[in-house]
């Protein structure tokens, strides 16, 4: 994947928050995908789609997961919480549309 487009959007938006004086913050995504959101065990996901924790049983589409997980990160390292989520169902399905036509 050619990470050119995404530099150039991070880009802008760095300069657009910090024109108008917001901090930007970089979190470090690595295995946040592997990391159960709800309860912090790390697992293999291999090449599936959805995330099962061996856990607690939570199932999550894996990349919802993993960017509650990057959310929590930034939560956290700012100091505006804790982890702990408030408390979520096991299963959870994503419904992608597609655009007609």
């Amino acid at each position: 994947m050619n990470s050119l487009p995404f530099r150039k959007l991070q880009t802008y938006i760095e300069y657009k928050a910090l024109k108008r004086g917001i901090a930007v913050k970089y979190i470090d995504p690595t295995h946040t995908s592997k990391q159960c959101h709800r309860c912090g065990i790390f697992t293999n996901v291999g090449f599936h789609r959805a995330f099962s924790c061996p856990h607690c049983g939570l199932i999550y589409d894996r990349d919802l997961n993993a960017s509650i997980n990057i959310a929590q990160r930034i939560t956290s390292s700012l100091g505006w919480g804790s982890r702990e989520c408030a408390e979520q169902p096991n299963n959870v399905s994503v419904v992608k549309t597609l655009p007609n036509g």
